[in-house]
């Protein structure tokens, strides 16, 4: 007699296919049979279950990863819950979540659509080195807008220089005795960092690192030296907006403060503010008041200026330039890596991210840039060993007072904005008819009921997050025509305790408060697009031999004392320099590699920059350094035809051939005088005159009305 169990048969089941028969000995069991006809049923049904159990999420819910968050996954969990948005801890099968919040870097997954708070490259370019090397350039072009990032040598590359160098000082003031900082590239938490004073004390060891002047005369704040950690977020590229931060964070030494001498370069607890270093000190002291303490906010380090006498808003207009300019000198680079990671054919997920910028005040109050964390910490609990071995971890109700606005307003900053409306609609109805039921209460009951109190959800929600450039705008706004800021005073942030929900922590630098004063510091960012149009291969960050003639031919460029000959020399010039200065970064070995098996020669983006720089001077050499460079890029723009871009062409192609035909017809009448011009020359002359020409035309038109 067969088991019940074995008849149970789906009908939806598929007849089995005929097998041999099996020998008597292997012949299954009674038990054995029923044993597999139960787990069959059992896998059959499951599946079943699973393809009729679908679950759907509302179209108003916002949805956020955070399976990639690390220890950052607290406090963007708590934001999340506030805010009544789904959380997927463990990530969605689908992958079509609206925000993905990771910790490591951009290339650790597959998101091909919501927004990441990462960008591609940024983890490199926020290094010592490359922040360096960034800085540097700006200064080149802008030597008085770049004086708040110290001297900086790369070793051990330029030992030789920063010797010589150091010599040079000592010989001219030999009773200065100037103490210098090095810094590992990657390093982070203050790992590797040392003081010292003789070139021939610096450590040569197998990483690459930078050597700085040391800031001798800090500020102190009760003898105890300190820096301050601001936040800014990068919201887009294109088109690009900043956002500051109006809270942070000031992070103290345990150890008062004193002159560096041979006696106390050591003492890192004096000299180091990083927070992974004092936390170990004896000394540190972890509170819960925001006034006092190891780790305080930048609104209590406000109000003791204050106390002291100094101007708290001047400093912050000035950190606030600080912010919006380092922003200007990562840009250009960031734009190549971004849309060689995802070019425009290709469908990406949008970027955004969270930037810490650690700055030290001067003895004068001059903020001066000491680093940039690309993933600044935002943990909101400390260790702390209660025992032997035993360690437990403490709410910090500081860095939780910080750090949640910023995340909070950075979520709905990049939140859809569809979801977002049709969810502060719902909130919205909602908090209505909390009213409206409030006000139906018996009158007897109304006296010892308190009324409804909005929850904290709608309160963040019905906030506007899409005008920040117009908060306070007729008491901060800088007039472009003028070239000069306001001297009205910022947004006060004399906000003692928690921040309430009402009150804004971000916003807009750019293009709100600063817009169209500091354009003129967003030149380099159009050598990128002529970096990436003249690439020979795509979805690359390095330009071949071949790109290099290809940029020099299509600009027009191999005339008048720049042959191909020459332009061949002054490539493999470059690449033998920038090979020298970092080879992990021009060289990509490891993905030629999967090319075609053999390293190939290739320039990078501050080669190319360079080439830039000694081609404009070779060929407008009547200009200033700047003036050369952006005549040089508006001429490349004009004959790479690029004015189908949102930005001006301020020189069509056409009138490059009207100065041509011009040049030879008086170089032919005019032999003696034009001869000796050369073509950019004339070019030059010609925009000039008629520059000249139409603002007599307007002068013109303006007396007759």
């Amino acid at each position: 007699m067969s088991s019940p169990i074995s008849k149970r048969l789906d009908p939806l089941e598929e007849v089995p296919k005929k097998t041999k028969k099996k020998d008597a000995s292997q012949k299954e069991s009674k038990e054995q049979r029923q044993l597999r006809h139960r787990k069959e049923n059992m896998q059959r049904y499951t599946r079943k279950a699973a393809v009729k159990k679908k679950v759907f999420t509302p179209k108003h819910v916002i949805t956020v990863d955070t399976s990639k968050a690390k220890y950052n996954q607290d406090i963007v969990r708590l934001c999340v819950k506030e805010l009544g948005w789904k959380e997927y801890p463990y990530g969605k099968k689908d992958g079509s979540c609206d925000i993905y919040w990771h910790c490591n870097g951009f290339n650790d997954t597959d998101v091909i659509s919501g927004r990441v708070n990462k960008f591609p490259g940024m983890d490199e370019l926020s290094k010592k080195i490359e922040l360096t090397r960034a800085m540097e350039t700006m200064q080149f072009l802008f030597p008085d807008d770049y004086t708040f990032y110290p001297r900086t040598w790369l070793l051990p590359q330029q030992l030789t220089e920063f010797a010589a160098e150091v010599n040079l000082k000592r010989r001219r003031h030999p009773k200065l005795k100037t103490t210098y900082i090095v810094k590992p590239d990657g390093g982070s938490q203050g790992d590797g960092i040392y003081l010292i004073r003789d070139p021939n004390d610096y450590m040569l060891t197998h990483k690459s690192h930078v050597v700085q002047e040391y800031i001798d005369r800090p500020f102190l704040l009760e003898k105890y030296k300190f820096d301050l950690r601001i936040y800014v977020m990068l919201l887009s590229l294109e088109p690009l907006e900043i956002y500051i931060s109006k809270e942070g964070m000031a992070r103290f030494c345990t150890v008062p403060y004193e002159a560096p001498k041979v006696k106390n370069l050591h003492e890192a607890y004096m000299h180091l503010t990083n927070y992974s270093l004092n936390k170990h000190s004896t000394t540190y002291v972890h509170t819960e008041n925001q006034h006092d303490g190891s780790k305080r906010t930048l609104s209590s380090v406000w109000s003791k200026l204050d106390s002291m006498g100094h101007d708290s808003d001047q400093i912050w207009k000035e950190i606030e330039l600080v912010a919006l300019k380092t922003v200007f000198a990562l840009a250009p680079e960031l734009r190549v890596e971004y849309k060689a990671e995802i070019p425009e054919e290709k469908s990406g997920p949008g970027c955004f991210q969270i930037l810490g910028l650690d700055i030290l005040l001067t003895e004068d109050l001059q903020p001066i840039l000491l680093e940039v964390n690309s993933s600044p910490s935002l943990r909101t609990d400390y260790e702390k060993e209660v025992a032997p071995g035993v360690v437990e971890y403490i709410h910090s109700p500081v860095d939780l007072d910080i750090k949640k606005p910023v995340i909070m307003e950075t979520l709905l900053l990049v939140a859809p904005k569809k979801k977002l409306q049709m969810k502060q609609r719902r909130s919205n109805r909602s908090c209505k008819k909390k009213q409206v039921d409030s006000l139906c209460v018996p009158v007897q009951d109304s006296i010892s009921q308190s009324p409804p109190v909005t929850p904290l959800s709608c309160r963040y929600l019905q906030r506007d997050y899409t005008g920040y450039e117009e908060e306070d705008e007729e008491d901060h706004h800088s007039d472009p025509s003028s070239g000069t800021e306001s001297d009205s005073p910022t947004p006060s942030h004399s906000y003692p305790g928690v921040h309430s929900p009402d009150e804004k922590v971000l916003y807009q630098l750019y293009p709100g408060r600063y817009s169209g004063v500091y354009d003129d510091l967003r030149v380099l960012e159009r050598t990128a697009d002529i970096f990436l149009k003249c690439l020979g291969v795509r979805s690359s960050l390095r330009m071949g031999p071949t790109g290099f003639r290809m940029f020099t031919r299509k600009c027009r460029l191999t005339t008048n004392g720049l042959s191909n000959a020459a332009v061949d020399i002054m490539f493999i010039e470059l690449h033998r320099k920038w090979e020298f200065l970092n080879p992990d970064r021009t060289t990509e070995a490891k993905k030629l590699a999967q090319l075609d098996f053999r390293p190939r020669e290739c320039l990078c983006f501050q080669g190319f920059l360079e080439a830039v720089f000694t081609i404009a001077k070779r060929k407008f050499r009547g200009l200033s350094r700047l003036d050369g460079v952006a005549a040089l890029i508006d001429y490349c723009e004009a004959n790479l035809n690029f004015g189908r871009h949102a930005r001006p062409t301020y020189l069509p192609k056409v009138m490059m051939a009207e100065a041509e035909d011009r040049l030879q017809q008086m170089s032919i009448s005019k032999p003696s005088k034009y001869t000796r011009l050369t073509q950019s020359d004339h070019f030059i002359e010609f925009i000039r005159q008629r520059n000249k020409k139409k603002a007599e035309q307007e002068d013109n038109l303006k007396s007759d009305g």
